[in-house]
């Protein structure tokens, strides 16, 4: 009898520590909308203006705070980044990441191409299930290379927001070319900063501070701008669709900083 308890209460630990050993993040690629244009696919001669919607959920696999995310790459399929052409209004990124969103928002106000909210928990990188919550507001702003995502929150942003850190700075995101499901395609991708992923981490590994992305939802404008393409003038949007199968694909690879890269997709309308 007592070699079985005690076999009993190996296996248990053995599984406990197996539960804790194998948790990983899980992703949820939601919302995620192109719309405009009829429905129309585009082609490369000629494109179909979009607007975007799009978004995440990220958490452990028990339910916790996920693991911070380090790196993203967002690939839209079968669109096409226009913002390089004169006709999109840019801002550099020194200026999109100015310590003030007052001062952001008098510089580059023209070339904001959407908007958005994130919200993030944070608290003892020991305890995934610390309370601490932090919103901030998101705004996308053409570089001319791609979008940079100006976050700004807490007492210091005007309205401030709920969120114990004052935030008020740029991630620089840039488009690169890419391939999904056989169509031509761009993806946006960034990496963060450690003063997001790691803030106020006071001296010594056990009392890290974690902050993790847990919901994101945001908005690329459908705004038209006449573009010439191959010589003839065309109506674009920054985003614009040159290609679409039955259904669009928005594919998102999310890496932590444990290095881990795990790959999430959702489909809609063309």
């Amino acid at each position: 009898m007592r070699k079985l308890i005690a076999l009993a209460v190996v296996c248990t630990t053995a599984l406990v520590f197996a539960a804790v050993a194998y948790a990983a993040n899980v992703y949820k690629v939601t919302p995620a909308t192109t719309k405009g244009g009829g429905g129309a696919k585009g082609t490369a001669a000629k494109p179909v203006a979009k607007s975007i919607v799009f978004g995440f959920t990220a958490k452990d696999s028990t339910g916790g705070r996920a693991t911070p995310i380090k790196k993203y790459s967002i690939g839209f399929q079968g669109l096409k980044y226009f913002g390089k052409a004169k006709a999109f209004p840019k801002c550099s990124f020194a200026k999109i990441n100015q310590k003030l969103e007052s001062d952001v928002k008098d510089d580059c106000k023209k070339a904001y191409v959407g908007k958005g909210l994130v919200n993030n928990r944070f608290g003892a990188a020991k305890d995934i299930n610390a309370p601490g919550t932090c919103q901030l507001r998101l705004v996308l702003v053409n570089t001319g290379k791609g979008l940079a995502l100006r976050l700004d929150g807490g007492n210091t942003a005007k309205p401030p927001t709920k969120c114990p850190i004052p935030v008020g700075q740029a991630i620089n995101a840039k488009f690169a070319k890419a391939r999904i499901g056989g169509k031509s395609s761009v993806a946006l991708k960034f990496t963060v900063p450690d003063n997001l992923t790691k803030p106020l981490d006071p001296p010594g590994e056990e009392n890290d501070v974690n902050n993790s992305v847990s919901v994101v939802k945001s908005s690329i404008s459908g705004k038209k701008r006449k573009v010439k393409i191959k010589g003839v003038t065309r109506k674009v949007s920054i985003l614009s669709s040159i290609a679409c199968g039955n259904k669009r694909t928005i594919k998102v690879t999310f890496t932590d900083l444990k290095g881990d890269s795990v790959p999430s997709k959702s489909t809609t309308k063309c």
